[in-house]
């Protein structure tokens, strides 16, 4: 009696794999979801962190809101990185004086926590390619 050998995909043989995710006993996901987890967790501290230099180097160096159009379009450019940073501690400052509610204040930081994601990939691949 023959054994018939299986046949791979054309994509190298991993086809299986890459379709299949790989389950424990239990049904949770492994083999992966904790490295992918803590590239996550990784690329929203790396965003928070550079949001957060950059927002204190700018008010080390430019102090209040500019006056000229200039230095509105630098502040503009500046707190597209700098925003995550910025947005929580408002956010805080707010939840602590009890001008804003629990709900907006947790929307606040879910939304500075995937834009410091976002910023995050973008150090992370600046720092691949450099």
């Amino acid at each position: 009696m023959a054994r018939e050998m299986p046949t791979w995909p054309a994509n190298g043989g991993h086809g299986l794999c890459i379709t299949r995710p790989v389950v424990d006993g239990m049904g949770g996901m492994h083999a992966g979801f904790g490295k992918d987890l803590m590239v996550v967790l990784f690329a929203t501290t790396a965003g928070f962190t550079a949001s957060g230099i950059l927002a204190n180097l700018y008010r080390l160096i430019a102090g209040d809101k500019p006056q000229s159009s200039n230095g509105q379009t630098l502040y503009v450019a500046i707190m597209v990185f700098a925003g995550p940073s910025v947005l929580l501690e408002n956010a805080a400052s707010a939840f602590k004086t009890k001008s804003c509610s629990r709900t907006a204040f947790w929307l606040a930081a879910a939304i500075a926590g995937y834009w410091s994601f976002a910023i995050g990939l973008l150090v992370m691949n600046l720092s691949l390619v450099l």
